[in-house]
């Protein structure tokens, strides 16, 4: 299993803390638990930190089976929507955003199984049931398949 995370270093603007919440909860977790293959999906909020600096005004952290679902994931259209829709979001933070993918360790998603959706938990962190299965060929394999030749 890998993590892709992206990191948003930097603040919330002042004032807009909870337009910035609302607007990541109504528009784009929508959009980011339909990326294909992502089997969870964590929106973080820190609300403290044993530093100053640096302040990651959010991360988000979707959980993939392989390398290869986040090639698809990204090359996806509801990815292309969700770059889209997330430029509100950013024009409400003062910051960078940058992103990494590291493998995971964790070894069970048991406690995710039957779930049914979407559950938000007190410290900000937003989960989902997993994505129904990824396709079992790459994105380089399906355009492969494609009628346009040109």
């Amino acid at each position: 299993m890998f993590i892709r995370c992206a990191f948003f270093q930097g603040q919330v603007k002042p004032g807009l803390e909870d337009t910035f919440n609302r607007y990541i909860r109504d528009n784009l977790v929508p959009l980011w638990t339909r990326f294909p293959g992502a089997q969870e999906v964590r929106v973080l909020r820190q609300v403290e930190s044993d530093t100053q600096d640096p302040h990651f005004g959010m991360v988000l952290a979707v959980r993939y089976p392989s390398r290869e679902a986040i090639e698809i994931a990204l090359a996806s259209e509801v990815r292309m929507q969700s770059k889209e829709v997330s430029k509100d979001m950013i024009a409400m933070f003062d910051g960078t955003v940058f992103h990494t993918v590291t493998p995971s360790l964790r070894t069970s998603s048991s406690h995710f199984s039957g779930s049914g959706g979407l559950t938000t938990f007190a410290a900000g962190i937003t989960t989902v049931a997993p994505a129904s299965n990824i396709p079992k060929m790459s994105y380089t394999d399906r355009s492969k398949l494609s009628d346009d030749s040109a």
